[in-house]
């Protein structure tokens, strides 16, 4: 396989979709589960050593929205709220790209990170205590002082305890005329590290992504804004986040947009292998998710792979790891043969089996006509997939198992 840097024309590929479909081999639920009452947004969730589910959802109640904990010990079919993260007083972000986000590591130490204005503008993160059972205080993540607008975090987990948080900032706005510039921090115990830039001049309102490959390699990807050119850009750090490397772009796919498409990229470390997938409209303005990957610690990537061939309005992509060795990529789309491409957005799921990729498959439940958007998905076990994603709204579950 053939790597070229930053070229414009890249000879190493990904092989297309294939004309297999997965339908016959995974089957869903008829009908998703409602988290619990007043849940809206798309529930993040994770599966203890034992199988039960852990989760956190935003929960709605008069006019505000907070972060609470929930649970399930019977693989799904019930949800017991453990309370709230956040305190009484917060307003949270609760949906879409900026909506909170969930790790967990081998220990299975569980770790959220919120964007909230009421009280503060701030970014907070919380860690569970198997001890107590419960959350610990909110932990600011900023440093102290700073002002100006901060969001979109994402987190992963870290060795020993560790958690890693990314997020846009604009503190430096007014210094360097940059709308954004992507920061990272370090939790240990309940403190942050002092807060690092990666990069300036990123996409406003599109998720930066964060990931910790099995060497502890860091990878912090979001998406670049050079003169409205939205490429997809990544660093590393391999000294525990104190420094990171210069961004190298992905692929040069041609997007120019005087905006933000709020959608931001994700990461899946696999080995020595670090996938990305990304949304795009390219130079052609068609909508697309887009899949290529690194061998080399993000030297050099393979030449993308458009994954979401078939569908429309493709967007907001997830990658997950498939047991017992197996990749996948959620997304939401539209049916290109229903109701003249106007259907509802739903979420699609395309699986790698050995070099190649099946075609999207729609992910339908009692289809009400409401729009399913921003899907998450975790794979349980060798033959079970959990999606959760938000439907008109309201937070939901999916139960799908794959079949012999």
């Amino acid at each position: 396989m053939m790597f070229v840097r930053y070229a414009p024309l890249m000879l190493a590929t990904l092989t297309a979709c294939s004309a297999t479909s997965p339908s016959a081999a995974i089957r869903f639920e008829s009908e998703p589960h409602s988290v619990g009452a007043g849940a809206v947004g798309t529930p993040q969730f994770l599966f203890g050593s034992g199988g039960d589910i852990e989760m956190i959802a935003s929960v709605a109640e008069h006019g505000r929205s907070r972060l609470d904990a929930f649970a399930s010990r019977d693989g799904g079919d019930t949800f017991r709220d453990l309370g709230s993260i956040t305190r009484p007083s917060a307003d949270i972000d609760a949906q879409g790209e900026s909506s909170p986000r969930f790790a967990m590591d081998r220990d299975e130490l569980l770790s959220a990170v919120w964007r909230q204005d009421i009280p503060s503008q701030q970014i907070f993160a919380a860690v569970h205590d198997w001890r107590t059972g419960r959350y610990t205080r909110p932990i600011p993540v900023r440093d102290a002082g700073q002002r100006g607008f901060a969001g979109f975090p994402d987190i992963a987990a870290g060795p020993n305890g560790s958690a890693y948080v990314v997020w846009l900032d604009e503190r430096n706005q007014s210094k360097s005329g940059d709308s954004s510039s992507v920061y990272f921090a370090t939790l240990r115990g309940e403190r942050f590290s002092r807060n690092v830039r990666i990069a300036s001049s990123t996409c406003s309102c599109c998720r930066p992504a964060v990931t910790v490959a099995p060497d502890d390699t860091i990878y912090v990807a979001w998406r670049h804004d050079a003169h409205d050119l939205r490429d997809i850009a990544l660093a590393t750090s391999r000294d525990g986040g104190r420094t990171f490397s210069q961004m190298r772009l992905i692929a040069r796919d041609g997007w120019r947009l005087h905006g933000c498409p709020e959608s931001g990229p994700s990461l899946l470390s696999e080995g020595r292998r670090l996938y990305i997938a990304w949304y795009t409209q390219g130079s052609d303005a068609r909508s697309r998710v887009r899949l290529s990957y690194t061998d080399d610690g993000g030297k050099s990537f393979a030449a993308p792979t458009d994954i979401s061939q078939g569908t429309l309005d493709a967007n907001h992509p997830h990658l997950l790891a498939v047991k017992p060795s197996g990749l996948a990529v959620i997304f939401q789309a539209r049916d290109a043969d229903a109701n003249n491409g106007w259907s509802p957005l739903r979420p699609y799921l395309v699986i790698k089996s050995g070099p190649t990729f099946t075609r999207p498959f729609p992910i339908v439940a009692a289809d009400r006509g409401e729009d399913a958007e921003y899907p998450y998905a975790v794979a349980r076990d060798s033959n079970s997939i959990y999606v959760s994603y938000s439907l008109g709204g309201r937070a939901v579950l999916l139960r799908g198992r794959l079949q012999p």
